[in-house]
């Protein structure tokens, strides 16, 4: 289950006003403007008693704590997760339609959902109740999932991560070429450090470690859905959440009227060995292509590059060469000229200073420009701003990298990594086998596939005595399913398509879209008036859109400018 393209990245999960990246908008608003807990201290019951919350919110949620047992085939009394839910009622001046329920990439859902409810209670959902969650031991859910003494070790442990004396996975350059040698001490060093954090995990939460996997998630949802009112239930699950819904509608084919999945995992390739292979990454440097076309496409950024980007209106590429191909090699020479190597800008910047950065810093920008082109229209802009900067050699004053230094918090996502190491059968434990892995990844996509094949890293260091008592053994085709419809793009970097597709052709009654575009799900890739008129019309009428149906009307491109 893949987040941004780093090996602990954040993950991002709001829509931000034109002006500021989406990374940095999410967490300075977190760090300057977070509401106050809304769960803590409120009580909980094992059915659900509904409480105002986030009064800054419009409209304005309910909240409720509710108490799920550990173990649902033997409940202990005292050993329950109180679970984080949010409710935003439908609106009134329509005709009630029922509850939708939204899972919003990943875990936790409910700040992401309270923080910006707008887009999913709009048109033709207004008259659906919107209820989103927190999973077991995440986000607002108690008990938490804890993997170190306390914040001080755990911040000191993401400095370390996000600091230039952290070798990333596959962090070979000209000094430390990628020779057999090399790549297993690489291989030893971030599993290494791996172990820290899957070591802590399993010291401070061993009692709650066997009882966070996913099926069980699908079992809270079957009781949260068992204790709401009847009527119609809809389903909506965007990239590595999906993994819910698919365990739900394979545990409870009929406990939902209809379920829509935008960029879907392979929750089956999950279950056997994590989702780490190479059919995942498969899209990446088709994204990575896209970019450098649409970057051509656009036409130079017209703006003095020392301009401060918020007072440029122009949304071309500062990175930019006549072809796409051109500008590929020209990223190919600055790729190679600080493949881990840091960058140190001259003169220093005045508030960044050398404003160090490793490659896989530079990476990471890149990632954010593909993951979520539609997200905000100036991130591509802004991130080639950055990458003319670093050749450069010079961290302009107010520039973009003086603002990326800033922009991604360093913190530890340990429930990403340990859940899929949680959920999957069976993991790559030898050294040979670790590096036959990298080598297969790095192949398959240059651009992601060794961010990727890290999870396997760290699921390698997974204690093998630490197991799931209720691990999924279903299958996904043996019962008649309810309406459900799969959306990917041609080139979403960390779901692919063809995964998508496989996951879907195990449900007997799903409808499957394709948007030609690149980005993470369809929802951060720009609008298709396409999409959307095949899932009005199923909404509407209630027949699904056409088997295979193609989606090519998101043509602007990540620069505005159309493609090469």
């Amino acid at each position: 289950m893949m987040m941004l393209l780093v090996l602990l990245a954040v993950v991002v999960l709001l829509i931000s006003p034109s002006f500021c990246s989406p990374e940095a908008l999410f967490h300075q608003n977190s760090k300057r403007q977070a509401p106050p807990d809304q769960f803590t201290g409120k009580p909980s019951a094992p059915t659900l008693q509904w409480f105002p919350c986030y009064p800054d919110t419009f409209p304005q949620p309910e909240c409720a704590r509710l108490e799920v047992p550990y173990d649902y085939s033997k409940p202990v009394p005292g050993d329950i997760f109180k679970l984080a839910i949010v409710k935003f009622p439908a609106d009134r001046t329509v005709p009630y339609k029922g509850i939708q329920f939204l899972s919003f990439f990943n875990p936790p859902f409910v700040e992401s959902i309270a923080s910006f409810p707008y887009p999913f209670t709009q048109g033709l959902l207004a008259g659906y109740d919107l209820i989103s969650w927190d999973p077991r031991a995440v986000g607002h859910t108690e008990p938490g999932l804890k993997c170190f003494a306390d914040d001080t070790a755990q911040a000191a442990y993401a400095e370390y991560l996000f600091s230039d004396q952290f070798t990333p996975y596959g962090g070979f350059n000209g000094t430390f070429p990628a020779t057999d040698k090399n790549i297993k001490a690489n291989i030893k060093s971030v599993t290494d450090t791996f172990k820290k954090l899957s070591d802590g995990c399993v010291t401070y939460s061993s009692n709650i470690l066997p009882y966070m996997g996913t099926a069980d998630n699908a079992r809270d949802l079957h009781k949260i859905v068992s204790l709401l009112p009847a009527g119609q239930k809809i389903m909506t699950y965007y990239g590595p959440a999906s993994a819910i819904g698919l365990t739900y509608a394979a545990m409870y084919p009929t406990g939902f009227d209809s379920m829509t999945f935008d960029g879907a995992i392979n929750v089956e390739e999950l279950y056997a060995t994590g989702l780490n292979s190479p059919s995942a990454v498969q899209d990446g440097d088709k994204a990575l292509q896209m970019f450098f076309d649409s970057c051509a496409a656009a036409g130079p950024n017209t703006c003095d590059p020392t301009t401060n980007f918020l007072f440029c209106p122009s949304y071309g590429c500062y990175f930019w060469r006549p072809t796409g191909k051109e500008v590929k090699a020209r990223y190919e020479a600055l790729k190679a000229k600080f493949y881990f190597k840091p960058f140190k800008s001259v003169p220093p910047n005045p508030i960044c200073g050398d404003c160090t950065l490793t490659y896989s810093a530079i990476s990471h920008y890149i990632a954010s420009a593909l993951d979520l082109p539609a997200l905000f229209q100036g991130l591509v802009a802004r991130v080639s701003k950055a990458l003319l900067e670093i050749e450069s050699g010079s961290a302009f004053p107010l520039g973009e990298v003086e603002f990326f230094s800033d922009a991604f918090p360093h913190e530890v996502a340990a429930y990403d990594r340990i859940l899929p190491c949680l959920d999957a059968k069976s993991v790559i434990r030898s050294t040979d086998g670790l590096v036959a892995h990298m080598k297969l990844m790095n192949k398959t996509s240059s651009q992601n596939g060794l961010a990727v094949a890290a999870q396997e890293a760290m699921c390698s260091t997974f204690p093998r005595n630490v197991n799931l008592k209720h691990r999924f053994t279903g299958d996904f085709t043996t019962k008649k399913h309810n309406a459900m419809v799969f959306i990917s793009n041609t080139a979403d970097p960390e779901e692919s398509r063809a995964n998508a597709r496989a996951i879907a052709s195990r449900f007997s009654n799903a409808r499957f879209i394709t948007v030609n575009e690149f980005g993470m799900t369809s929802f951060f890739s720009g609008y298709s008036a396409c999409k959307q008129n095949l899932l009005d019309n199923w909404r509407i009428t209630g027949v699904l859109p056409p088997r295979n149906s193609v989606c090519n009307d998101v043509v602007a491109g990540p620069f505005n400018g159309g493609y090469a």
